[in-house]
């Protein structure tokens, strides 16, 4: 594809804090300032630029300054432009899709613990001549939740892996 971003580790560390996220944000529409930026997003400037010469560092932000002009202006590069776009982020979707396999698989492991347990507990009271509690039928409306997070996951995989 020709409009995607190439996400390393450090791009992902840089979007990895609030505050830069809000800081591409805000550049997103349009140049600003440190100052400009510390005013909307309730930060010391000193913070700002920091926030701002690391994402310089890894691409994302790029510096303005102006020949004869005091203030020093921030905007996005293309890379940055690419990060913030309201595309879907590869990134985003192969963590959802990694966080709904793992929901997935532990919610369907638990329900068959529990199925088994329950009857493990009705065999052994069975041959201790207990009265046995009531048959437990495992309920297949639990097999609903694991089934749709999975299902999820594997979609999301798909997408990512035709889209890479």
């Amino acid at each position: 594809m020709k409009n995607e971003v190439e996400i390393d580790k450090d791009v992902l560390k840089a979007i990895s804090t609030e505050t830069r996220q809000k800081i591409l944000k805000e550049l997103a529409e349009g140049g600003r300032t440190p100052t400009d930026l510390g005013k909307k997003l309730n930060k010391a400037t000193s913070t700002i630029v920091e926030h701002l010469e690391f994402l310089q560092k890894v691409g994302l932000v790029k510096k303005i300054e102006r020949p004869g002009k005091k203030w020093v202006f921030y905007e996005l590069t293309d890379k940055g432009r690419g990060i913030v776009s309201g595309k879907r982020s590869l990134v985003i979707l192969l963590s959802f899709s990694f966080i709904s396999l793992l929901i997935g698989v532990s919610t369907f492991l638990i329900s068959f613990y529990n199925y088994y347990s329950i009857k493990t507990f009705q065999v052994a009271s069975e041959t201790l001549g207990k009265p046995s509690q009531p048959t437990y039928y495992f309920p297949l409306n639990l097999l609903l939740i694991p089934t749709i997070f999975l299902t999820i996951s594997i979609i999301g995989f798909l997408i990512y892996w035709r889209k890479r």
